[in-house]
């Protein structure tokens, strides 16, 4: 009888608490709490901007509303309006001096402006005070793997793991550092068990068939991304991974649909109007794809992945005379002159090249082209392009003029005292098969690879060391890369990849012996602001060939004199010393872009005396008592003693990564 009386008793205590606590979270709607509410529901749906306007509505009831100014805070962090989400963040520390999640929360914002030192101090000072605090550990990763350190952030996630062995974001970051490593096995382990614990987030869905998409695996992609919308039906994130699958599994007109959908929830979206026009393409309608690129790039001029794409299009599927090849070929010629204005010669080269493959009909184009190239120092070549001019009979008085300046000019030259074209001597480039690694990019506009890929080998062409191939294909690993050029029996291969996020640009490149596939170097260039698709593609050719050791031919001789086929765009100089060996006797080192030889081949070196655009005279020295040396020799450059070690690639930040783990909350 007690004892059924103290459960009667214990029941009635717990009704009374439970409409205490019932009545206790009943708010009229007006009331700060329940727009607090309202604000985190449009939040966690992804309605960011609606929820900024319900947290400042519940901030104007109550200014001292701690959970309102942090969760504001939150948001213009997740948006990167840095400025904005730091002040808020003061003023939630000035409510709650002693909240870890402000303080957290301060320090990532510090991450993002730069503020590395600052933001690592107040994570140290948490974890003094709280060692298992997962937020704080949480962010000392994030610390780590925005300045480059990945190992050190896989060791904290790890750390996390043991204190909270199902933390979603642990599992998720290890798995992007590891799928980002090139580690699949260990990826699809952590993306496993992220699954398995939090596949009610679609976050979580979205990641993983990002993952199988990356791997191939189309099925299992479309999986997740179905989980992803029916968890988020308004998820555009998730229906561009759907549009991608449709587009891989040649479901042209379903990307469409799939595009609309996202478009009627945000017009703005410059990944769904890029994928639109792939699938415009991809059906064999290149009108229909320019459309759409101009669209795009009416809603952001700076876009430079759709101007490239629309350009190669245009370049491969129209005219020479089309008005929309002079349209966009203006757009170059303008910039080039503003380039040229402000000096920046090689800029405006670039430009006017452009604007010229685009519109080769463009006498303005080719006189502001001649110019640049003259003041870039290399004379014959602007003569040639104002002959060109004069040939096309697009020559004015200004070019007729300048081309008897450039008769008088070259008089002296190297190339008239030979009398030779030094324009169409022949060159021995090294050859270049140039691969796209389409598993391992991560590009807000899906397959852009290709096209980037067509532009850097339209850069790299005006390059004096190295050919490229005349077709970049997108490969899925090393190995299909080593096959194809093995079979086109190409001196190196490299393997680019490529990173973006709505503000910065990645691309790593990979070179390869292709006889032995043989790792020889690697390069990175990360760059931000404006041009910066151009500046790194740019800024990685110059990087590859300033590593490629300089290699000519003797073309003619007279008894000390001799005439090669390196000059000014060589980067040569007058009295430099090279070496000259038998044609066939150089040979490409396997681990490193140096030549290999014999000592006895050496027969004699060659000292640069003068110099023209493409080719030089020099004097002639021969080893020992017999003259071994002819025309067709091999001269070239020994680097053996340049102070060049072995290093690895600098711990450059791998911005994209960083920012897709940073948005995971």
């Amino acid at each position: 009888m007690k004892s059924s009386c103290c459960s009667r008793l214990q029941i009635f205590f717990f009704v009374i608490l439970a409409a205490a606590r019932s009545g206790a979270q009943e708010f009229p709607p007006s009331h700060p709490v329940s727009i607090y509410r309202q604000a985190s529901a449009a939040r966690a749906d992804g309605d960011y901007y609606r929820a900024i306007e319900l947290f400042r509505e519940a901030l104007t009831k109550n200014p001292s509303y701690f959970d309102a100014v942090l969760s504001l805070a939150e948001i213009y962090f997740q948006l990167e309006e840095y400025d904005q989400a730091l002040d808020l963040s003061k003023k939630a520390l000035a409510l709650s001096p002693a909240s870890a999640a402000a303080r957290v929360l301060q320090g990532r914002i510090l991450i993002g402006t730069g503020e590395a030192p600052a933001a690592q101090k107040i994570f140290e000072a948490i974890l003094r005070e709280q060692p298992n605090n997962i937020e704080a550990r949480l962010a000392m990763a994030e610390l780590d793997i925005a300045g480059g350190k990945n190992r050190n952030a896989v060791n904290e996630y790890l750390e996390t793991l043991q204190i909270s062995p199902q933390n979603r974001k642990a599992l998720l970051s290890l798995a992007l550092i590891q799928q980002a490593a090139g580690n699949t096995s260990a990826a699809a382990d952590y993306f496993d068990m992220a699954v398995r614990f939090h596949g009610d987030t679609p976050l979580t869905r979205l990641l993983a068939g990002e993952f199988y998409l990356a791997g191939g695996n189309l099925a299992a992609a479309r999986r997740h991304a179905g989980i992803a919308l029916t968890l988020n039906p308004d998820y555009e994130a998730a229906y561009m991974l759907l549009g991608q699958i449709e587009l891989l599994e040649g479901k042209y007109p379903a990307v469409y649909t799939t595009m609309d959908t996202i478009l009627k929830l945000n017009r703005n979206n410059p990944a769904a109007w890029y994928l639109k026009a792939m699938a415009a393409l991809y059906m064999g309608n290149p009108k229909d794809a320019i459309t759409l690129l101009r669209t795009l790039l009416s809603l952001g001029q700076e876009n430079e992945i759709a101007r490239i794409t629309l350009e190669d299009t245009l370049r491969e599927f129209f005219p020479a005379e089309d008005p929309l090849r002079k349209e966009f070929a203006d757009y170059h010629f303008v910039r080039g002159g503003r380039f040229r204005e402000r000096n920046l010669f090689s800029r405006a080269y670039e430009e006017y090249r452009r604007g010229l493959q685009l519109n080769p009909y463009s006498p303005e184009g080719r006189k502001a082209f001649a110019d640049i190239i003259e003041k870039l120092g290399y004379y014959a070549r602007s003569y040639a392009v104002m002959q060109f001019l004069e040939a096309q009979k697009m020559a004015d008085e200004d070019i007729l003029e300048s081309l008897e300046m450039g008769e008088s000019f070259l008089e002296d030259s190297v190339s008239r005292e030979w009398n030779i074209d030094q324009l169409l001597v022949p060159r021995r480039k090294f050859s270049l098969s140039l691969f796209f690694d389409l598993s391992s990019s991560n590009l807000i506009h899906r397959s852009s690879g290709i096209y980037l890929t067509r532009y850097f080998s339209d850069l790299l062409s005006g390059s004096p060391l190295l050919a490229p191939p005349a077709l970049a294909i997108e490969v899925k690993n090393y190995g299909e890369a080593f096959q194809e050029a093995r079979q086109r029996e190409s001196d190196y291969f490299l393997i680019l990849t490529y990173s973006e996020t709505s503000r910065e640009f990645v691309i790593k490149a990979d070179l390869y012996l292709s006889r032995t596939g043989g790792k020889i170097d690697s390069f990175q260039v990360y760059r931000t602001g404006n041009d910066r698709v151009q500046n790194s593609l740019t800024r990685m050719i110059s990087d590859l060939s300033s590593r490629f050791p300089l290699r000519g031919e003797l073309l003619q001789r007279e008894f000390e004199r001799g005439l090669v086929n390196l000059g000014r765009v060589d980067g040569i100089k007058e009295e430099e010393r090279l070496l000259i060996v038998p044609r066939n006797s150089l040979s490409l080192k396997h681990d490193r872009l140096e030549f290999s030889w014999k000592p006895e081949d050496i027969l004699g070196n060659f000292t640069i005396k003068k110099i023209d655009d493409m080719v030089a005279e020099g004097v002639v020295n021969k080893n020992g008592f017999f003259d071994r040396i002819n025309p067709g020799d091999t001269i070239f450059r020994d680097t053996r003693d340049e102070k060049n070690p072995e290093q690895p690639l600098p711990a450059v930040p791998d911005r994209p990564l960083f920012k897709l783990i940073q948005s995971i909350q």
